[in-house]
């Protein structure tokens, strides 16, 4: 199979796309010009109104042979004004002179576009070149001057950006184990994607792959990469200059995923070798905005999509050698770690925000006599520690502070202070009651679940506090 990119940009292929691309040639007409083809394309279109294009010799019949390289079905792209801007599929290819002479006339060389094919399901759309260079792995300054005729990859690499896949996903089943370390080409050879970049979805599979490299990342302001304390993990999206923007590229290959029924496989990256880390899905929301310099050192707006686990290596069953242990801290210093670690997964303004209500509930407290500290949970299989917000000894609880009392907050709380509240349980020796830390009042439907599920949930009212225990 083959994609053709089709230059329509000249005034010549101009007049032709108008004529016989988006008007229709008439079969009926000129059924004295047609050659054995006229069967076939009366066939093709039984209401006599064709679409036709057609390629030169050119010099030395160059673009003979990569005519050749067609085939029934395949995709052609019209590019001018430095982008793509009509798909089609070719329906028949024929070669016919008297016919491409009848409709295009000869170019200045004596020429005509001989080398003919018929095209259905026409349809247009916005791809800037940059996207087409990004998928065909081309460099920079790659115009696309002339027809081209591209395979393997790299047509797998630009259908990816319309989310076709050339090939029955059963024939490639997902076989590569989690942590398997292997080079960058074979999975591609195995899997198809473009060997550039750092989103690459497949046109062979129905898989979108995903690279990270912080290290040579930073250089391009992808200083966000990284797993997270819950095993979510973080990945900074597709653009090295200027806004990133989610419509566009591997970003849009990356949100579309689920609605395009492709897993979202991430590897971690460290020069020709790749190790894959396991298949994640999108958070809602999916992700984020920050500030990062670009490769040209101007400061830009990135995303930072948020990927949630599906199937990544399990942790080992708790026993002695991984007892998990907490370790108690001032608050001040767990909120100075807790900005460093975590504000990449709230932002700076929610962070400041979740910072200010610890600080006036811990003040609250002492007004009152009660004592409250930081800490966190240390677990010798886990890569970082689990640090926890608030810790009330007396009372025997563990408090998650939020920003907002929204349900995306409610709802990532209430599984980050059942897990403290277990582990720490464990550690402690005794029950560690959950609570849940918030501006405000939430919604009842949300106070109803928090407390059904045993969480105590604690809200700001004026300059008091206010708490409703769980159901018993």
């Amino acid at each position: 199979m083959g994609l053709a990119l089709q230059p329509a940009g000249n005034r010549d292929s101009r007049v032709h796309y108008v004529d016989t691309v988006e008007n229709f040639v008439d079969l009926r007409e000129l059924s004295h010009l047609l050659g054995s083809e006229s069967a076939e394309l009366t066939r093709l279109y039984p209401d006599g109104q064709a679409q036709m294009w057609g390629v030169v010799p050119g010099v030395n019949d160059v673009n003979v042979s990569k005519y050749g390289k067609l085939e029934l079905g395949d995709t052609v792209l019209f590019l001018r004004d430095k982008r793509a801007f009509a798909k089609a599929r070719i329906s028949l290819l024929f070669r016919n002179e008297s016919l491409a002479d009848h409709l295009w006339g000869r170019d200045a060389k004596g020429s005509t576009w001989e080398y003919m094919y018929s095209v259905q399901d026409v349809e247009d759309i916005d791809v800037p070149y940059e996207e087409l260079r990004a998928a065909l792995g081309s460099s920079e300054g790659d115009n696309f001057m002339g027809f081209r005729v591209v395979t393997g990859d790299k047509e797998s690499g630009v259908l990816a950006l319309f989310g076709e896949l050339t090939k029955d996903p059963a024939d490639a089943p997902w076989d590569i184990r989690i942590n398997q370390t292997l080079r960058r080409t074979e999975l591609h050879d195995r899997y198809g994607g473009a060997p550039r970049g750092g989103i690459e979805p497949s046109a062979k599979t129905p898989n979108v792959f995903l690279f990270s490299n912080p290290t040579v990342g930073t250089a391009f302001g992808y200083d966000y990469d990284g797993p997270r304390p819950d095993d979510s993990f973080d990945f900074t999206g597709d653009g090295q200059e200027g806004d990133q923007d989610p419509e566009v590229g591997g970003n849009k290959s990356l949100l579309d995923a689920e609605a395009d029924n492709r897993a979202i496989r991430l590897f971690t990256k460290r020069g020709p070798e790749i190790t894959y880390k396991g298949e994640y899905e999108l958070a809602d929301p999916p992700y984020r905005k920050e500030q990062a310099p670009d490769r040209n050192g101007s400061i830009r707006e990135v995303l930072v999509f948020h990927l949630l686990p599906v199937d990544v290596d399990p942790e080992p069953t708790l026993t002695d050698e991984v007892q998990p242990s907490f370790v108690s801290g001032p608050i001040e210093q767990h909120l100075t770690l807790h900005f460093d670690q975590r504000r990449k997964s709230l932002g700076r303004r929610s962070t400041r925000r979740e910072s200010a209500l610890v600080h006036e509930y811990e003040s609250w407290c002492a007004d009152q006599g009660r004592l409250l500290t930081g800490g966190t949970i240390q677990m010798a299989h886990r890569k970082s520690d689990l640090t926890i917000d608030i810790f009330e000894e007396a009372r025997a609880q563990v408090i998650e502070a939020k920003s907002s009392a929204s349900r995306i907050h409610i709802r990532q709380a209430i599984g980050q202070v059942l897990e403290y509240a277990f582990l720490m349980s464990r550690d402690l020796g005794k029950e560690i009651s959950p609570a849940v830390l918030t501006p405000h009042q939430p919604v009842q439907e949300l106070c109803d679940l928090l407390t059904s599920l045993g969480i105590t949930y604690i809200w700001k009212d004026g300059d008091e506090f206010r708490a409703v225990p769980p159901t018993t």
